[in-house]
């Protein structure tokens, strides 16, 4: 919510009385809203959205919403709702005023005889423009007021919508791999009528993967107030540890050349607990803490399409059962004009309680940085570190990690690695070239310079790091790269791929 929700109980008094010598004032006037009608949509600060649908709802105002000029002779009597438009005010009005998205012009000789509440608009007063009542604006919140054919609509930004759909149109990104096929899932989120302060809402989803012909689902209760959201969910899905290394690019890997970087199984999971969470423009920190209890179980590889018509490797059995587990998480994204991070980091905490099967303690620990070298240059490090706590010698295998492939360490296997320990450091440095070497289509390449360090074991495991240097030519949609281990004279190896290119607000075209 903006900064002034914090003041809101002693701000909402005064925003009742106002509204309520508008609806008085009104009632004496002969003039209603003239056939006219303002439509109030989406949800943004409470107080102001109290503010509007108090003042709507009476139905008693004059709504001015063309771009006019007020000659002194034309006497106004209130209440006047003034929205997106701009106007001068050369007159006196007698009674209160409301602006809403809208620039209002006070020039000199100009009264208002009563308040004045200015809601996401601009107000001018000239030295000798009079206003006899107060003045309250509200310059931080976001609406957004527009012409219809019937008067006008006032939208909230904060939340545009009542519903408000995942994704594009209610639909996530599709995923596609070896031990589902294509994963299609939609849903959307219901914002229930206010309590006090708090607002509750309903989140709703549904899936369907092809290969398993399996259903997936889950549902949602929130309340949030302030920056603090109490939310219970149920669901039942399918997850991977893995998803760090690689996005939504993994899908594209199988479906063309039948490589698949994560590992996956299955989960009917229950969860509840409050998130945290202060933003501001440019950075955002939410730490989130939940009770969680997962029943999991695993999922064969089922090897659907792909176009290298080779088989695909198999997915790891886990171990079926439950974790009754706390989980605390934080996360924090930081963006400014020459630097872009990201950090995350959780335990877990799992006991025998609530017919859990397991009994352990476990870390997670990531980020990603990137920042302006010389120039347009870009140095990004990323890095992820997982394992047991002390007290804890191993961790179910549904807490396991793989490394190995063009998503981790270019020399090894498709995750030839695994283990319930981890540690992956990654750097890149990128070079755009000159403008005059500007490809059609593919554009502006860049030379970049890459190191790769990491490892995952398990207890009283191999736990020697593997590392890898690199250089990669890219362009906006491919790349070619030689990579090799230092430590391993015969692993050098020639890489080509579709690229996808990461913009940062210093890149260049």
């Amino acid at each position: 919510m903006p900064a002034t929700s914090w003041i809101w109980p002693e701000t909402l008094k005064t925003s009742i009385r106002f509204a309520l010598s508008l609806v008085i004032a009104a009632l004496a006037s002969p003039h209603p809203a003239q056939a006219q009608r303002v439509e109030i949509a989406g949800r943004g600060n409470l107080v102001t959205d109290t503010i509007l649908q108090r003042v709507v709802r009476s139905g008693e105002y004059r709504l001015i919403d063309a771009d006019t000029v007020l000659p002194p002779a034309d006497t106004l009597r209130g209440p006047i709702l003034i929205a997106a438009t701009t106007i001068k005010l050369e007159n006196v009005i007698i009674g209160d005023v409301l602006i809403v998205d809208a620039n209002v012009f006070m020039r000199p000789g100009s009264r208002i005889t009563g308040n004045v509440v200015n809601i996401a608009g601009a107000l001018f007063r000239a030295n000798t423009a009079t206003i006899d009542g107060g003045v309250t604006e509200y310059k931080e919140v976001a609406y957004r007021a527009e012409r219809t054919a019937t008067g006008v609509k006032i939208t909230a930004i904060r939340v545009s919508s009542l519903l408000d759909f995942d994704g594009l149109a209610g639909f996530r990104v599709p995923e596609y791999d070896r031990a589902g096929g294509l994963t299609v899932r939609f849903g959307a989120r219901y914002l229930l009528p206010r309590i006090g302060d708090a607002e509750p809402d309903v989140h709703g989803w549904v899936g369907y993967q092809t290969a398993r012909q399996r259903v997936l689902g889950g549902a949602e209760l929130g309340v949030r107030s302030g920056g603090v959201r109490v939310a219970a969910a149920a669901e039942r899905d399918v997850v991977t540890n893995d998803a760090w290394a690689r996005g939504r690019t993994n899908g594209i890997s199988y479906l063309t050349r039948g490589h698949d970087y994560r590992d996956y199984y299955a989960i009917d999971r229950f969860r509840a607990g409050p998130t945290f969470s202060r933003g501001r423009e440019g950075s955002n920190l939410g730490v989130t803490l939940e009770a969680r209890i997962e029943d999991a179980h695993s999922l064969p590889s089922l090897d659907p399409f792909h176009f290298s018509g080779d088989t695909a490797r198999l997915n790891p059995p886990i171990d079926d059962g439950r974790i009754a587990s706390l989980v605390l998480r934080l996360e924090g994204r930081w963006s400014r004009p020459t630097f872009v991070s990201r950090i995350d980091a959780g335990v877990e905490k799992a006991s025998r309680v609530a017919g859990g099967d397991f009994s352990f303690a476990s870390f997670d620990l990531g980020g990603d940085w990137a920042m302006q070298a010389l120039a347009h240059q870009t140095f990004r490090i990323r890095w992820r570190m997982r394992g047991p706590l002390p007290g804890t010698d191993s961790l179910p295998r549904q807490r396991w990690n793989v490394l190995g492939g063009r998503a981790t360490l270019f020399t090894l296997d498709e995750a030839e690695l695994r283990g319930d320990r981890l540690v992956f450091v990654g750097t890149e440095y990128s070079l755009p070239l000159p403008r005059f070497t500007t490809l059609p289509i593919l554009g502006r390449p860049a030379i970049e310079a890459l190191h790769r360090l990491g490892s995952t074991w398990t207890d009283g495991g191999d736990s020697r790091l593997t590392q890898n240097l690199g250089i990669r030519l890219r362009t906006h949609f491919a790349y070619i790269m030689y990579v090799r281990d230092p430590a391993d004279p015969g692993s050098g190896r020639f890489l080509t791929g579709i690229s996808y290119v990461r913009r940062y607000p210093w890149s260049l075209d």
